[in-house]
């Protein structure tokens, strides 16, 4: 049938192009790997891979890949399981909890193939593919067919083409890379072609270069020894060309080229490549290419699946990129910033070994004995890591890495140090009353204001990844990242303090915080509520409520009440926006504990509440005006209080409520802001209750009903 087929496509025969697309599409679907195709349909494919219908093409190269694979009859990394695969294993999972229970090695493929494929028509094919390789016309046509983006190739790097070179190299050998290297020699050729050619033009050429590239760094595995050094220099002569040129529009090409190359590969196979992308991609802070902020950013960019395919295994290199990004952090260049913060958050989430416990009752003894922690398994994790309950309470958490919580430490620490030299700085110059420009002053809040943009992105970059999982690898580092992240809200530029705002938000939903980090991230909250700016406590109090809701069920008792403590005492506070905050926090609290807690504060708000207000006439506030602020300010913090208990039922009148709204009735002609704040509350109460107040109303007896009506009916409430 495939003779029957191929006879149709047959040269001599005119045949429309839709039916010669429907035979293509049968001969794709009878390709069989217990039958070996033709040695005349090779080249029929060969013939239709350069059609000028692109349709047809398609079709050719999903059937030409497939009698690719037919050809190899023996694959290393499966061979090899006895001894060298069992060491390094390619699947990035292998090993990581464990050795797996059983080899998961389909030989019957592999046998299939080898009783096909005999080697005479092994030879007969090889020799057919290298005569079309070594004719210049077709070189030329498959070029172009496969370069140019208005031949309908995508203006990205396509896995499909990069497979078939990756076939090509395994099976013909040199004589494919002798074929196209006057195309590759002409890519690399001229570094300043994206600046000549159309966008177009130029895309297209990248992207069969990086599909040429990665498949022979997938296929040069087969070759011989001489045959893989000179593979191997000219991938790293083109390799360096791609990362100095100075443009981004081909990095994702080239970034999807080399997690092709890696995919699946264990990184002693590729030791060459990576060691060769780790000492290119990152020269010294003093080289003078290093500067280039764009240039910086593409090697960033085409790095980063190497960091994402290594993985666990990767940690060594891990900490020396991490040392290498640390200057680049400082940047005054946003993009670089950006990229370094981004990088370094992305080695945060593949090097993170999130605790579990233990499946034998033993291994906490064994872990007590050496605090959990055994370095020589640090990078090579094992069936039975028990966590250690020590692990969490020290000041270096013993995972994730540790290179990684010492960078975010450090730049949590100069945050802190350049902010206080700042703030001191600036109040110097306010007692001074100096009103010159200070250089000094300006570069010391650039400095800062570049530190905080770094923090930020590192946060924004770990944070988004956690969704669906139990926990965070931002975890542990929260008690260092929460101070710096909310005085970041202070900063004079608007841009910094709302993204600040956001990944405060992002950190407050981290899930399911060990028991033994919470303790420190409380202490932590603790310290930034006693903030001399109201901006940042004012933020506390909402990163507080979404860590308590959250954490309900694992927050001590003691933590509890000091939560309530901080809350409470920060309904005082100066600062009208604090205390308003303060009251929504005290709502969700109460709504969370429940009535017992609801009654303990309410006789200390009514207290607070009842405080008497000296007069307001203009003689008492020029002798008194601070005895005035502080009774107005001790009276708001009470009907605040009383609001935020009526505030935690919504949809219910509990038995104490009733009282509670009289006592806020007598506050309505009291003066701002406890005016405003009584209206707000009966009209937020009045909202969420009309519909069922026919019911409700019954808990009101008529003499409540009656002071409700008279002091919230009357004129005055509207006017």
């Amino acid at each position: 049938m495939l003779e029957a087929l191929v006879a149709l496509l047959d040269g001599k025969t005119k045949t429309h192009w839709r039916y010669r697309l429907m035979i293509v599409h049968t001969i794709s679907t009878l390709l069989r790997d217990d039958v070996a195709p033709p040695v005349i349909l090779w080249n029929v494919v060969l013939d239709e891979l350069v059609s000028d219908v692109s349709h047809v093409r398609k079709v050719c190269l999903r059937a030409f890949n497939t009698m690719l694979q037919q050809l190899q009859t023996e694959q290393q990394s499966k061979v090899e399981f006895v001894e060298e695969h069992d060491r390094f294993p390619d699947k990035n999972f292998s090993n990581w909890n464990g050795m797996p229970s059983r080899k998961r090695i389909n030989e019957h493929l592999t046998q299939v193939r080898q009783k096909v494929i005999t080697e005479h028509y092994k030879l007969e094919v090889v020799e057919m593919l290298r005569n079309r390789f070594k004719t210049s016309l077709y070189v030329e046509n498959i070029i172009k067919c496969l370069s140019v983006i208005q031949a309908a190739r995508a203006k990205s790097f396509v896995g499909s083409f990069a497979q078939m070179w990756k076939g090509l190299f395994k099976v013909v050998g040199l004589d494919v890379l002798h074929a196209m290297e006057p195309f590759l020699d002409g890519v690399i050729g001229d570094p300043q072609a994206y600046t000549k050619l159309s966008t177009d033009v130029y895309l297209g050429q990248q992207c069969l270069a990086a599909e040429i590239v990665g498949g022979l760094i997938r296929g040069c595995k087969y070759w011989s020894a001489t045959a893989k050094e000179i593979a191997q220099d000219k991938i790293c002569k083109m390799l360096e060309v791609v990362l100095n040129l100075p443009e981004m529009e081909s990095a994702s090409t080239w970034s999807s080229c080399l997690r092709f190359s890696v995919f699946d590969r264990h990184p002693r196979r590729v030791g060459w490549l990576i060691s060769f992308l780790f000492d290119s991609a990152l020269p010294s802070c003093s080289n003078e290419s290093s500067r280039n902020s764009v240039l910086f950013c593409r090697r960033l960019a085409i790095l980063r699946p190497i960091l994402n395919e290594l993985s666990w295994r990767g940690v060594p290199l891990h900490r020396q990129l991490i040392h290498d990004l640390e200057p680049y952090l400082e940047s005054p260049y946003s993009q670089t910033r950006e990229a370094a913060s981004s990088c370094v958050g992305l080695i945060t989430r593949v090097t993170w070994n999130p605790p579990w416990r233990s499946a034998s009752a033993g291994g906490d003894q064994e872990a007590a004995g050496n605090n959990g922690h055994d370095p020589d398994n640090s990078c090579h994790p094992t069936a039975t890591r028990p966590p250690c309950p020590m692990q969490f309470t020290t000041s270096e958490p013993l995972w994730p890495s540790e290179c990684i919580h010492g960078l975010i430490a450090r730049v949590c620490s100069k945050i802190c140090r350049k902010g206080m030299a700042a703030r001191l700085q600036q109040l110097r110059r306010k007692s001074l009353d100096e009103n010159k420009v200070d250089q000094n002053f300006d570069d010391l809040l650039t400095e800062l204001k570049n530190l905080r943009h770094a923090l930020i992105r590192l946060v924004s970059a770990v944070c988004p990844h956690f969704e669906g999982m139990y926990s965070c690898p931002l975890a542990p580092h929260l008690p260092a990242v929460l101070p710096p992240l909310l005085q970041a809200l202070e900063d004079r530029d608007k841009d910094i303090s709302r993204q600040a705002k956001h990944c405060a938000e992002l950190a407050a939903n981290t899930p399911m915080l060990c028991r033994n980090i919470l303790p420190q991230l409380l202490s932590s909250v603790y310290s930034v509520g006693k903030s001399t700016s109201w901006h940042v406590r004012a933020a506390m109090l909402p990163f507080l409520q979404i860590v308590t809701f959250r954490h309900q069920f694992l927050i001590s008792e003691e933590d509890l009440w000091s939560i309530r403590g901080l809350m409470v005492f920060l309904l005082q506070d100066s600062q009208v926006e604090v205390r308003e905050t303060a009251c929504t926090a005290i709502s969700v609290l109460v709504r969370m504990s429940g009535e017992e807690t609801a009654l303990e504060l309410k006789q200390s708000f009514y207290l607070w509440a009842d405080s008497s207000i000296p007069s307001a006439s203009k003689a008492t506030k020029s002798e008194s005006s601070s005895t005035f602020s502080d009774a107005l300010l001790k009276r708001h913090a009470g009907v605040l209080g009383l609001a935020a208990l009526v505030g935690a039922y919504p949809y219910d009148v509990p038995e104490w409520m009733p009282e509670v709204l009289v006592r806020l009735a007598t506050h309505v002609l009291d003066p701002m802001p406890i005016r405003q704040t009584v209206r707000k509350i009966f009209g937020e109460f009045w909202r969420t209750h009309q519909d069922s107040w026919p019911v409700l109303k019954s808990k009101f007896d008529e003499q409540q009903l009656s002071t409700l009506t008279n002091l919230l009916v009357a004129p005055t409430y509207f006017s």
